[in-house]
Parts: structure tokens; C-alpha cells; sequence
């Protein structure tokens, strides 16, 4: 239903009766007017309806048919609820104090009503008052945020690092950020160490980023070892420890020279057999390497420690074999079909054969 009153829409836009601009105006406005009978639950429906208010010069009208799209039909819509705050803030220039408080009205309508947690809405709020408050109101936002609001997680404390080193240049002040986030969630999330290990080395800190990256490996071997000896398993620790151990090997072949490549790999199996004694698991026992903790040297991994940003080698796959056709179906036709069907089952293995998605740089 939504197609086919987009198709009406556009071609009322094209202005086949030749109108005049305000009778034009007037004429597709009613009938955005009408299709919202139909397509009310439709975001993209009500920001093309404001967005040609927009056209005609009507601005107040199309922030009113936001607001009340979020108010009556989609109150849960992150993206009509954003742009309906940053509409009231740049509603004039510079903005009046009627229009920074209409603006504040609409953040805080937003963090009370979106659904938990949803940082996306407090990392908008924080770059709210970092534009329009200044750096003292958006950091007493941000630490009153990693005490009480259920909004903040990790992404937040990485926004809030990024902006104190892009934009207020304070390299300390955003390490120091990074470093309050590690110690709230630093276990249960490898992706904000792997950005403050970024961090570190558009920083130039290699030594800094190797430190890092070897205490959270060693953090997360001492975990799976632990597991290990309870008979416990857990994927997501597994995944966050070759996550890690991938990314300093990159680190260390890209940036680092052959001992540091060797020192990576003797770290992992040598931390690894120590913490089985530490244990008490008897020298027999002992497990040389990490194989089963996530660690073990599949080729997709070997893809993963050659990546650089998004370039990745490709490991080719052979081609499924074809089963022989049975006697009885060795007709002249069967046999025909036999090279074509050979050709179709590589031609599909090549197809699908896997390839890296993450795009971390080294």
C-alpha cells in the first residue's frame, strides 16, 4: 500500500495539471494528508511529507507533522525523534533561547521514552550540549551519565574519548576516558579495547597498544582456563579471545619487527601452559596450546592475520566432486549432462566460498 501511494505522491509532485505554486503547494499537501490514513506507521512516509513542507517554505508545519508522527504513531522511532530535536535547534541562526529549550524539551521526552538502553539517543543529547553548551556542560552530562543513566554503554564512553581527542585535542583527557570504560565493561567487550589499541596507534603509543592488547589476552587465557578446568564453555569469551590475539598479531607483522611477530605467538602458548600449572593440573596434562580456547589456526583465521583494513586474502576452495551417474542412468543423456553438472558445482563452491567481513584496521 505504501508503493502504490508513493507512486501517487510523486506523480502529484511532477505537477501534471500545471498549478501554479501555491495551489501546487496546497494540492500534494492534502494529499500526503490523505496517504496518512494509510501509511501513518511508515517513518520514510511522514519525513517525505516534511520534507516537502521543507520545499514550500513551511517549515513550523513540517516540524508539526513530525511531532506528531512520533506522538500518535511511532513513538519508538529513534530517527524521527533525533531529527524532530535537531530541527527545534537549528530552527534559527544563531538559535534563539526558545529554541534551545524546545530542543532540550525533546531530548529529554526522548531518553524517558526510547526503549533501554538505547545508546544512540544520549550519544545525540552529549553532542547536543557539546554544540550548543560547550565542552564543561557535555563532560558533567557525560560522567552524570556513566552514574545514572540506563542508556550509557560502552559506545557512549568511545563517543565521549573520540570527542575529547578531535575536538578539544586533549590526547590525556581521552585515554583517561577510555580507560573509565575498560574498567566498566572492558570484559564483556572487546570491540572498546580494540578501539583504544586504534587509538593508541594513531596516537604513535605502540608500546602503549601492545600493552593493552597482551594484558586483555592474558586477561581472557586466565577465563578460558578457568572455564576449562570447570568444564564450562563459553563462545563469546572464546570469539573475544582470538578477536584479540588476531589484532596484536596484525599489530606486531605490520607495525612491529620478526622477534615481536615471534613474541605474540610464544606469549599465547607459553602464558597459556603456565596458567594450567598455576592450576595444578599435572605436566602431563598440560595442554601445549590454546587450540581449543578459540586460538587454534584455521585458514580463515591465517585470512584474518594477514588483513589490513579491508584488504584480505582469499583462500580458494576445491570444487565439490560429482558423484558418478549410476549405470542403470548411463544414457547417452545422462552422460551429456555429467561435464555440465561438473562445471555448475564448481562455478557455485567458488561462489561460496567465505570471506572475512570485519573491516578492524591492524
Amino acid at each position: 500500500l505504501m508503493k502504490k501511494w508513493r507512486g501517487v505522491l510523486q506523480f502529484e509532485r511532477t505537477n501534471p495539471l500545471r498549478l501554479g505554486r501555491k495551489d501546487l503547494q496546497a494540492r500534494v499537501t492534502l494529499v500526503y494528508q490523505q496517504a496518512a490514513l494509510a501509511c501513518a506507521f511508515h517513518a520514510e512516509f511522514w519525513h517525505d511529507f516534511a520534507e516537502w513542507l521543507d520545499l514550500g517554505g513551511q517549515r513550523e508545519e513540517a516540524t508539526a507533522v513530525l511531532r506528531r508522527a512520533v506522538e500518535r504513531f511511532l513513538p519508538s522511532e529513534l530517527t524521527l525523534r533525533l531529527l524532530v530535536a535537531q530541527r527545534h535547534e537549528l530552527n534559527e541562526v544563531p538559535p534563539s533561547a526558545s529554541s534551545l529549550e524546545a530542543a532540550d524539551e525533546e531530548y529529554e521526552k526522548l531518553l524517558n521514552d526510547m526503549p533501554k538502553p538505547c545508546p544512540l539517543a544520549l550519544i545525540n543529547y552529549l553532542a547536543y550540549l557539546r554544540r550548543q553548551r560547550g565542552a564543561g556542560e557535555f563532560r558533567s552530562a557525560f560522567l552524570e551519565a556513566t552514574e545514572n543513566s540506563p542508556h550509557c554503554t560502552w559506545e557512549v564512553y568511545l563517543f565521549a574519548a573520540q570527542t575529547e581527542y578531535h575536538v578539544y585535542g586533549s590526547e590525556d583527557a581521552a585515554a583517561k576516558v577510555f580507560r573509565l570504560g575498560l574498567e566498566r565493561y572492558g570484559e564483556r567487550e572487546p570491540s572498546l579495547l580494540a578501539a583504544y589499541v586504534n587509538f593508541l596507534v594513531g596516537a604513535n603509543d605502540l608500546r602503549g597498544a601492545r600493552a593493552e592488547l597482551s594484558r586483555g589476552v592474558l586477561d581472557r587465557l586466565q577465563a578460558a582456563v578457568r572455564d576449562r578446568m570447570s568444564n564450562r564453555s563459553d563462545p563469546r569469551l572464546h570469539d573475544s579471545l582470538a578477536f584479540l590475539w588476531q589484532k596484536w598479531s596484525r599489530l606486531e607483522r605490520y607495525f612491529g619487527d620478526a622477534s615481536a611477530v615471534q613474541r605474540v605467538a610464544s606469549f599465547r602458548d607459553e602464558e597459556f601452559r603456565n596458567l594450567q600449572r598455576d592450576q595444578d593440573v599435572e605436566e602431563d596434562a598440560v595442554v601445549e596450546t590454546p587450540a581449543a580456547l578459540g586460538l587454534s589456526m584455521t585458514i580463515r583465521q591465517v585470512e584474518e592475520g594477514f588483513r589490513f583494513g579491508h584488504l584480505v586474502p582469499q583462500a580458494s576452495s576445491a570444487p565439490q566432486p560429482v558423484k558418478a551417474p549410476r549405470q542403470e542412468d548411463s544414457s547417452p543423456s545422462a552422460s551429456a549432462t555429467a561435464p555440465a553438472a561438473a562445471s555448475a558445482a564448481a562455478a557455485a563452491s567458488t561462489a561460496a566460498a567465505p570471506s572475512a567481513s570485519s573491516s578492524d584496521p591492524p
